[in-house]
């Protein structure tokens, strides 16, 4: 599994390596990456929760592999 690795390919363009499903109902937002970009300046604290949230994902990804 490649939980977290790809995450990074929201702040480097990168190409995305995975899909979501859901086994019930739910509510998901979206967020365009030149949206994403703009956030440091609109909602900086709002960018350090989401840069935070995707450093943990990754690196829980890395400890699973070990």
């Amino acid at each position: 599994m490649r939980s977290g690795v790809r995450k990074i390919a929201l702040l480097d363009g990168g190409e995305r390596s995975a899909d979501a499903r859901a086994d019930t109902d739910v509510l998901a937002y979206g967020i365009a990456v030149e949206e994403l970009r703009r956030l440091p300046e609109q909602r900086p604290h709002l960018m350090t929760v989401i840069l935070g949230n995707i450093v943990r994902l990754c690196v829980d990804a890395l400890a699973q592999r070990q």
